[in-house]
């Protein structure tokens, strides 16, 4: 402006920019290993968009300095599929838009993939008696989640699970030992680690084993009949020890602890009561019995007994006599 008048300078246009306007949307489709995730840049901010997508992390704030996703440049809605996640964790994660003026994030969300079975491997057997094992489980994957129960099942057909016998042995995750228990002797069994979390139970692989022959149990028949020179015994045979019993009776001796290698009495075979008639025996003697029963795995004894012959008759001990 001077005293005559006022005058311009060519015109210069311009456009204000800011950051775009992005949203988060809901994770869909969520799975062990992946999730569907997605945004909506509202608006440009007055400039092109040049990249759009999604940043994520494991904790809270992710940045484009975290995992991200690349979906285009452009206003509009996006989806971005993430995969290669972990089951059972919490992923934090925001929709992003980058123009000339910067970086804008959306809404922070998160989720959390589902989890899967726990994987689990069975211990080999060991210790084996005719009623008893040891087995046991490791555990080398929670699914992620919480072991809520493990131990190891049986049954004497293959595939066994919790609807047959099984051990109760925690929650944690290391390794344990289960011991297996009232078996039959002789007898085939199947045997499988399990593990339990939210997701339900897994089982580890088959193992089976064989229990042995145990030797028979047997009892001893109190004493009766005492006479000089006999009495009579037995026993039953309870339990055949997973054979067949193929040999039972009493032995007795003058010692303690009468074995098959003193005075025996053989009283057949198999389970069930019998009763051992003792003979030439000497009066006035103390004697020790045990009932026995044999079987393939070998002889076992019953509780010991002791008791003492009667004293030899005084007085006349031959008889003469004439036919008529």
């Amino acid at each position: 402006t001077n005293s005559q008048g006022t005058g311009y300078g060519n015109e210069i246009s311009f456009t204000t920019i800011n950051l775009a306007t992005v949203t988060t949307v809901a994770a869909t489709h969520i799975s062990p290993y992946q999730a569907v995730l997605g945004g909506n840049v509202i608006s440009d901010g007055g400039n092109e968009i040049s990249a759009r997508g999604i940043c994520w992390a494991h904790s809270p704030n992710p940045t484009i300095n975290s995992n991200i996703t690349n979906e285009g440049y452009g206003v509009g809605p996006f989806e971005s599929t993430i995969s290669d996640l972990s089951p059972g964790n919490t992923y934090y994660y925001k929709a992003y838009a980058i123009n000339i003026a910067g970086i804008a994030y959306g809404n922070e969300m998160n989720f959390t993939t589902e989890i899967v079975l726990p994987t689990v491997v069975t211990v080999d057997i060991s210790e084996i008696t005719g009623t008893t094992a040891v087995s046991g489980g490791e555990i080398t994957y929670n699914g992620g989640g919480n072991i809520l129960a493990k131990g190891v099942c049986w049954s004497l057909n293959p595939e066994p699970t919790l609807i047959n016998s099984f051990t109760s042995n925690g929650t944690t995750t290391t390794s344990y030992i289960s011991y297996l228990i009232e078996l039959s002797p002789n007898t085939t069994y199947y045997v499988r680690a399990y593990a339990t979390n939210e997701a339900g139970t897994a089982y580890g692989d088959e193992k089976e084993f064989q229990t042995i022959i145990d030797p028979p149990t047997v009892r001893t028949t109190v004493v009766s009949d005492i006479t000089p020179v006999s009495a009579i015994t037995g026993g039953e045979v309870t339990f055949n020890g997973g054979a067949i019993v193929t040999n039972r009776g009493v032995c007795w001796s003058i010692t303690p602890g009468p074995t098959i290698d003193d005075s025996t009495t053989s009283n057949g075979s198999g389970t069930g009561i019998f009763t051992s008639e003792i003979n030439y025996l000497d009066a006035s003697t103390t004697y020790y019995v045990r009932a026995y029963a044999t079987n393939s795995a070998g002889t076992s004894y019953g509780d010991e007994l002791e008791f003492s012959t009667l004293p030899a008759c005084e007085g006349v001990t031959t008889v003469t006599y004439e036919s008529v």
